[in-house]
């Protein structure tokens, strides 16, 4: 059986550009994820739209580390990809209104977390603190 996990956007961006303050907790993620062929990763689309503009936005980024995060996401065979619906939207919203301190991925990562039952988050966030449901870590441990 897959064990579901969420990793936000910082981890991510850290994973990518190796000069960015989170680079040894998005390394050490995707060794663990390398290692861990038992899990599943569900990305909201939303992830992916901060991770490429995070990755773009800084000066040593660039296109070509975005486009080679963009790949990953895109064809990874364990990566699932999550878009929003009209009927999800109004959850993420609820859920952004009822926190008030989530931005609108966070919101969505709150409901798939839920809904997709996973056993945990990898994030920098410690707005998820908030959320005594949401197993999260900084890094594999």
């Amino acid at each position: 059986m897959m064990r579901k996990i969420i990793v936000d956007s910082s981890i991510w961006i850290g994973a990518f550009v190796s000069k960015d303050r989170w680079h040894d907790n998005g390394k050490k993620v995707f060794e663990w994820l390398e290692r861990e062929k038992d899990v599943e990763v569900i990305v909201p689309i939303g992830v992916i739209y901060e991770v490429i503009s995070g990755i773009l936005n800084k000066s040593y980024g660039g296109f070509k580390k975005a486009d080679k995060a963009l790949k990953l996401f895109m064809t990874h065979e364990r990566f699932r990809i999550f878009y929003n619906t009209e009927e999800s939207f109004t959850e993420v919203q609820e859920i952004f209104r009822r926190y008030e301190r989530f931005s609108l991925v966070d919101a969505t990562i709150v409901l798939l977390y839920e809904n997709q039952k996973c056993s945990m988050l990898f994030t920098t966030a410690e707005e998820y603190n908030s959320c005594t449901f949401i197993t999260h870590y900084k890094f594999p441990v």
